[in-house]
């Protein structure tokens, strides 16, 4: 049986790296001079920029030249800045798992050019094709089509956030978000504009038909947060037919332009057709306190809930609290305002359970 020894880091170098933050490998590149060479690879496998100063960094001639030698080894990237753009695009990140960047926005240099931005980002998108985890901000509306087709057809992605203000047609919305069935965690944010009917079942099943070949296909969705700026009835047409399919569902973040009147129906569908529902935030959202209880009521052993600002009736919404007491372990109020009927609730929601 052979035996491995110090001197044979190289040869569990990647296994180690991956468990091991930019600064872990630092901290190993300064053990000796071997050490330096052989860990130096992994420097750049986790990139995070969120100062001016790191851009700078990061567009150092130095580093530029690190990263096009080791881009093999690139496995996270996080940017508040869109000035990145013009380096991820210059190399292909092939093992490109996690990315979260503050806009599409390829900047003058392609604007000015006869590249299409679009072309570019599907060109960045085929060429990292292991993206699990991604993070989009703000992106033009005539893009929209385009870049919503681009992430939806990585094979391996399972959880996306995309937070876009520019205005959005609702339908583009509703079917983005019935395409969503094969990965895990869908948050989003959009500017969503005009208003439409509720589909028919016939309507709701062709359309899924078209988009994902199937007229019931499962949706592993467990996590969804739709705090988007919408008018109420558009709510109906974009969200409800991808609720109703989320039978998975464990974590929710109601709407954000959910007013009242929106409550009932939210229930209605979180009680008919979701079993494990067990985190529920309406931070965002305009429900009445009666509205907000009949959604805690909705859940299944409830872990966790995040009140909204100013809640009225928050006495109802602690009442229906008081149902979950055995479970809860995390409750947020702060927004909601706390009068002395309402502590009263919070001091018994808190105290032991009776056996």
């Amino acid at each position: 049986m052979e035996t491995t020894t110090v001197l044979d880091i190289h040869l569990l170098c990647k296994s180690i790296t991956q468990t091991l933050t930019t600064e872990d490998v630092r901290h190993c590149m300064l053990v000796c001079r071997n050490w330096h060479v052989v860990f130096g690879p992994y420097l750049l496998q986790t990139i995070t920029i969120r100062k001016w100063s790191s851009i700078d960094t990061f567009m150092s001639l130095r580093v530029q030249e690190l990263f096009n030698r080791y881009a093999a080894n690139v496995r996270s990237i996080h940017s508040s800045s869109d000035n990145i753009w013009p380096t991820l695009l210059s190399v292909p990140l092939k093992n490109l798992t996690v990315l979260g960047i503050h806009s599409i926005d390829l900047g003058k240099r392609y604007r000015q050019s006869d590249q299409n931005q679009t072309s570019l980002l599907l060109s960045f998108f085929r060429s990292s094709p292991k993206i699990e985890v991604l993070k989009l901000g703000f992106f033009e509306a005539e893009q929209v089509q385009d870049v919503l087709s681009a992430v939806l057809g990585l094979q391996y992605l399972r959880k996306l956030s995309i937070q876009n203000t520019d205005p959005t047609d609702c339908h583009t919305v509703r079917r983005f978000l019935l395409s969503c069935y094969g990965l895990e965690k869908v948050h989003v944010w959009f500017f969503a504009l005009e208003d439409a009917p509720i589909p028919t079942p016939a309507q709701d099943a062709q359309e899924l038909l078209q988009l994902t070949g199937s007229e019931n296909p499962y949706f592993k969705v467990h996590d969804v947060s739709l705090n988007s700026q919408t008018y109420d009835h558009s709510i109906d047409y974009m969200y409800y037919s991808f609720l109703k399919r989320c039978s998975a569902l464990e974590r929710f973040s109601v709407p954000g332009n959910a007013s009242p009147g929106a409550g009932p129906r939210l229930a209605a569908i979180l009680t008919a057709h979701t079993r494990r529902l067990r985190h529920l935030h309406t931070q965002k959202s305009f429900l009445s306190g009666e509205e907000v209880a009949g959604l805690i009521v909705a859940c299944y052993r409830l872990e966790s809930f995040v009140g909204a600002i100013k809640q009225q009736d928050p006495e109802l919404v602690m009442s229906a609290l008081l149902e979950h007491r055995d479970t809860l372990e995390v409750v947020d109020l702060k927004r909601i305002g706390v009068s002395k009927a309402t502590g009263l609730m919070m001091h018994s929601l808190l105290s032991p359970a009776q056996s």
